[in-house]
């Protein structure tokens, strides 16, 4: 054990010591949380007045398209990179989200496709990732090697900063990252969660500790998504007989009957919704373990003062109205995915199956 974690032991990468099919294992987890993080084709530029991180912190998406741009006569033409610019298309590992078909063709243009979307394989790879059963096809169940532990019971710590990165969009956890400084020859990297992240894989340089190579990309994990993660996660994570996962992404409402008392080195975090007056609180632990639970409390309280400060703006601030309807969305939604986990909690928080 260290940090409240069993931790990710080089046992768990050694061919010699976990056989090859553990090698297997940690290659095909590095894959599947490739396909969470890729990104949509379109142009991305660094983020502004999000109310949650710093301006430049990631690239957000700014058109669907690459061909978003104009030039000197005025048609349309592909954007394209620089520092401040980013334009992914499919021939540099980004993918349209929903399957796009050729709709010129006319009659029965649902059977041809032009490109297949990301969405399906995005919910394969969390089911794949959650996923805790065992199917033996033509082979030898007598084999002792021929089992199956899921991804959670192996490799929690790396499982629990994927998952709280999904649902807390802290795209550093898992998501692509782009070196924007080289321009038109910007370099995509892919995360790899038992290294640094922001290295590449089969690159034995890696950045200085507490550092990350070039800025995330904003995958797009919108609410659908992250509740998809969420159920799949707190359903099946604890069927290991470990509420560990539920437990550190738990948020609750205080006085509703959910709350506990906390134990010595544990620091409860709170906040009150301004548009219902709920408290919601989360447990933030002192032995190293990550609580998304606590980080979606602290993101909310951002988004409290932000709105605060959007409604105690004076009258005439220009469009005061759009930045403060703006500001209640963001805060609406983000108690939303709170209710959300405090509904996923009641269900599959005080049982193990």
């Amino acid at each position: 054990m260290k940090k409240g974690y069993v931790t990710n032991a080089d046992w768990f990468k050694d061919p010699a010591g976990g056989l090859p099919a553990t090698m297997a294992t940690t290659w095909g987890l590095d894959r599947l949380i490739d396909v969470l993080g890729t990104p949509d084709v379109g142009v991305y530029i660094p983020n502004r007045d999000s109310a949650l991180v710093p301006d430049g912190s990631f690239f957000e998406q700014a058109a669907s398209s690459p061909y978003a741009c104009t030039d000197s006569k005025g048609a349309m033409t592909k954007c394209s990179s620089n520092a401040s610019q980013l334009t992914l298309d499919i021939d540099s590992g980004a993918r349209y989200r929903y399957t796009r078909y050729d709709n010129a063709t006319g009659q029965g243009f649902f059977n041809r496709i032009k490109n297949v979307g990301s969405f399906y394989d995005k919910i394969a790879a969390l089911l794949t990732l959650t996923n805790t059963s065992t199917n033996f096809v033509g082979q030898d169940q007598t084999n002792a090697v021929s089992y199956r532990i899921g991804f959670y019971l192996a490799y929690p710590k790396a499982m629990s900063g994927v998952f709280g990165g999904v649902a807390t969009d802290s795209f550093d956890r898992y998501a692509w990252r782009v070196d924007s400084s080289l321009g038109s020859n910007a370099t995509l990297m892919t995360p790899n969660v038992f290294q640094t992240l922001g290295g590449r894989d089969g690159v034995a340089e890696a950045p200085a500790e507490g550092e990350l190579r070039g800025r995330a990309i904003d995958s797009g994990w919108f609410f659908f998504y992250k509740a998809y993660a969420l159920f799949f996660s707190m359903a099946e994570f604890q069927s290991n007989y470990s509420q560990s996962w539920n437990d550190a992404v738990r948020v609750w409402c205080v006085g509703c009957g959910e709350a506990f008392t906390p134990g010595a080195g544990t620091t409860p975090v709170t906040m009150t919704d301004p548009l219902t007056s709920k408290q919601y609180a989360a447990i933030e632990y002192a032995d190293g373990r990550y609580s998304p639970g606590a980080d979606l409390i602290k993101q909310g309280q951002k988004l409290i003062d932000d709105y605060n400060a959007r409604k105690d703006a004076p009258p005439e601030t220009e469009n005061r109205e759009y930045y403060l309807n703006r500001a209640i969305s963001r805060l609406q939604n983000h108690v939303e995915l709170i209710d959300l986990i405090r509904g996923l909690y009641q269900t599959y928080g005080y049982t193990r199956f």
